[in-house]
């Protein structure tokens, strides 16, 4: 299987998880980034975790992708597809504060299906060791 096709299966799957999970589609594309340098995946991981718990913390349940991709610096960056119940503009609020006040940058936007994201996001899965996705359920 070419790099194309794996690329569009691992879309189609990025795409699809919400829906067959949660019976709704994603709610928010989250690109996060960080006020001091991140080199490896497992380490991003620790920080989504602490936003995921925080917004299960508010009694909110969360699900979706996390995905890390190097910059140009070689440090990383992370891309979400989070879907969760709680109200739009709340979590909008909820994750910008938390992340900026805790670890640098971010940008939140409403999921829109056919916006492109889950195709942008799956760009670079498995291009290399700290191009790596995980579920958001998951995340502790």
């Amino acid at each position: 299987m070419g790099l194309r096709e794996y690329n569009t299966e691992w879309y189609k799957w990025v795409r699809d998880y919400s829906l067959i999970h949660f019976n709704e589609d994603y709610k928010f594309c989250i690109d996060l980034t960080y006020r001091f340098n991140v080199f490896k995946h497992h380490t991003a991981m620790k920080y989504v975790a602490n936003l995921m718990n925080r917004i299960r913390s508010n009694g909110y349940r969360v699900g979706g992708f996390m995905v890390s991709e190097r910059h140009l610096k070689n440090d990383l960056h992370n891309h979400l597809l989070l879907w969760s119940d709680i109200p739009t503009n709340e979590g909008k609020e909820l994750i910008q504060n938390f992340w900026y006040n805790s670890y640098g940058n971010v940008l939140v936007r409403e999921y829109v299906r056919d916006g492109g994201y889950d195709i942008y996001i799956s760009k670079f899965l498995n291009g290399g060791s700290e191009n790596q996705f995980e579920l958001l359920d998951n995340l502790e």
